[in-house]
């Protein structure tokens, strides 16, 4: 991981960017127990030795291969077009900016309340596996779980449209703020994390620069303090957490960094899994997940199961290596690199990595060039799905790319009334400059 981030920096990209977090991400949920293994630091070893040594060096062989073909995509994307002279950009108002905001903003407003509400009395009465057992709205009755989702477009579109209207940035901050605070609440780290890293991201990008020092004091905040919490208590009745009660079950967890870094490395049991059961009981889909993934694209307005969900690889998954979890409706999650394996194998699992790892290094390398406040917030939007990403399937979220991200943009981009200017586009460091530069 080190020497990916250094060489990433050492071809003039930033640290903190789309591709920066996305590999950290990468790294930590499919090999971070090894980190603590190398410490000595990891009890009960890896995955709990839940596998065979030799079953588990092959699994983290796969890992790192899989690994390096990603990062390989992104110096290639990184490196790319190193004569091409930077254009002139359309630049949207702030005022079309605002206007698109509020439009999701009131979108999203009711049909957020509502699952919010209906979220925490679940959570209140069953405790957090209560929402996974709950009946799954489809057809037009999934609409307000749709809808609700445009909540983060309006406040990233807010953030980039708030010039330098204080108040507006703070209403961005509310907007962005109750969203994941109402996803910590129900035990969903991972979506309120990633938008948040997201939404800091953005900050970061359009109203001031963030020293990187900073950033990495918020992130070991988190790690410390907020996700251990969740992790622990997220399986008790919320009717009864207090703040005493969350103050005592921190103080109850040894070493909560570690546990932090143990329990998001278990993700690599998906890996593990897939190694184990591919192709000895399940034939490579050969492409077929990754096109039920573009297929969720299609609403769910005939079937009572989407076909995308029918054929989910994380729910092929769990039926088949722990029945007795999916029975109480849990799960296991999956990864972008165990969804290769499943797909093409050892060696095939190469191509599609090393093209995901091209695509977010090419967007990373976009996003550092980009003037366009518009192009800011649909890489920002990205990022929070890219996060989810590294240890979750590709239909898990596809529907994040194109509906919060792709659809907000050409609104934005086609605007009836929009009145763009074209704004040059300041130069960097030359030597920044010939190194990359952003794609067509």
């Amino acid at each position: 991981m080190l020497w990916t981030l250094v060489s990433w920096k050492w071809i003039g990209r930033e640290l903190f960017s789309p591709y920066g977090l996305f590999v950290i991400a990468v790294f930590v949920f499919n090999a971070g127990q090894s980190s603590l293994e190398i410490l000595g630091l990891n009890h009960g070893g890896l995955l709990e030795g839940q596998f065979p040594e030799r079953r588990i060096a092959e699994t983290l062989l796969f890992v790192l291969y899989g690994l390096s073909l990603v990062h390989l995509g992104a110096l290639v994307a990184g490196t790319q077009g190193a004569q091409r002279q930077r254009a002139a950009s359309l630049q949207p108002k702030s005022v079309t900016l605002r206007r698109v905001a509020a439009a999701f903003f009131l979108v999203a407003l009711i049909p957020s309340i509502m699952m919010w509400q209906r979220a925490l009395a679940l959570v209140s009465q069953g405790g957090y596996m209560a929402i996974y057992q709950a009946d799954l709205a489809t057809g037009f009755g999934a609409a307000p779980t749709v809808l609700s989702g445009f909540l983060v477009p309006s406040g990233f579109l807010l953030l980039a449209g708030s010039g330098r209207r204080r108040w507006l940035r703070l209403a961005a901050c509310a907007i962005v703020g109750s969203y994941v605070l109402a996803h910590l609440l129900v035990g969903s780290r991972g979506y309120g994390i990633a938008v948040l890293a997201a939404f800091v991201w953005l900050w970061h990008r359009i109203v001031r620069r963030i020293p990187l020092v900073p950033v990495m004091a918020i992130g070991a905040s988190i790690a410390v303090f907020i996700l251990p919490v969740i992790g622990v208590t997220r399986m008790n009745s919320r009717q009864q957490m207090t703040l005493s009660q969350l103050a005592e079950s921190w103080a109850g967890i040894d070493g909560p960094a570690v546990y932090t870094l143990h329990e998001m490395g278990s993700s690599m049991i998906t890996s593990a899994y897939t190694i184990q059961m591919v192709p000895a009981r399940h034939e490579y889909e050969l492409g077929g997940s990754y096109a039920y993934a573009l297929f969720s694209l299609v609403p769910n307005l005939f079937w009572s199961v989407h076909p995308a969900a029918e054929h989910s690889p994380s729910k092929w998954l769990v039926n088949n290596a722990e029945p007795e979890r999916a029975r109480v409706s849990g799960g296991l999650g999956y990864s972008v690199i165990a969804e290769a394996y499943l797909n093409f194998g050892w060696w095939g699992a190469g191509v599609p990595l090393a093209l995901i790892g091209w695509a977010v290094g090419r967007l990373s390398m976009w996003a550092d060039l980009s003037q366009a406040t518009s192009g800011l917030c649909l890489a920002a939007i990205l990022l929070s799905s890219l996060l989810i990403y590294a240890r979750a399937e590709t239909g898990e979220v596809i529907r994040g790319f194109a509906w919060y991200a792709a659809i907000p943009y050409l609104i934005v981009t086609y605007w009836p009334s929009a009145d763009y200017r074209r704004r040059p586009e300041p130069d960097r460091a030359s030597a920044t400059i010939s190194k990359g530069a952003a794609p067509a």
